[in-house]
């Protein structure tokens, strides 16, 4: 069974998600509200931050998986180690983004592939994973390093929330 613990990134994701969610697709929906009031729009929106926090808060784990094997915590980069989860991560963002922002989508008449949102997703994707892994050479006590990942960690958000319009 999962330990409440042991789920917290999952868990911090989904309350800073709903906090952040709204504000963010507000400002990407101030000049067309119209569009921004579905229903459907609204939910992809929420699960994108969920999946952008959800990396922030995972590279926080990577980052304590001496402290957290030694409590016995069993979080994702103690069973799996730093460069698996980190790549795990990756995979599943591109996956998600790419669902999310419809840029892959899976119709009845088969699967329809949106070229350049395709690669937006991908460059949102790798990115934001090529910045949480250069803030992982950072101690945790190195607040300019770790206070820029949880300050610019959701410009993708906005990005992906902005693709959800077009």
């Amino acid at each position: 069974m999962l330990k409440f613990v042991e789920a917290k990134s999952l868990v911090v994701a989904v309350c800073m998600a709903s906090v952040c969610a709204s504000a963010s697709m507000a400002y990407c929906c101030r000049q067309d509200e119209s569009q921004c009031s579905d229903a459907n729009l609204r939910t992809r929106s929420f699960h994108l931050a969920v999946l952008y926090q959800f990396f922030r808060e995972t590279s926080c784990d990577v980052r304590d998986i001496a402290e957290d094997a030694k409590e016995g915590l069993q979080t994702l980069p103690v069973k799996l180690g730093k460069e698996n989860t980190m790549l795990l991560m990756t995979a599943v963002g591109f996956l998600l983004d790419s669902f999310l922002t419809q840029s892959v989508a899976v119709t009845a008449s088969g699967i329809v592939v949106r070229s350049p949102q395709l690669v937006y997703s991908f460059l949102r994707v790798g990115f934001t994973m090529a910045a949480h892994w250069q803030i992982l050479k950072y101690p945790r006590d190195n607040n300019w390093a770790w206070g820029s990942m949880s300050l610019f960690g959701l410009v993708p958000v906005l990005f992906a929330q902005a693709a959800l319009r077009s």
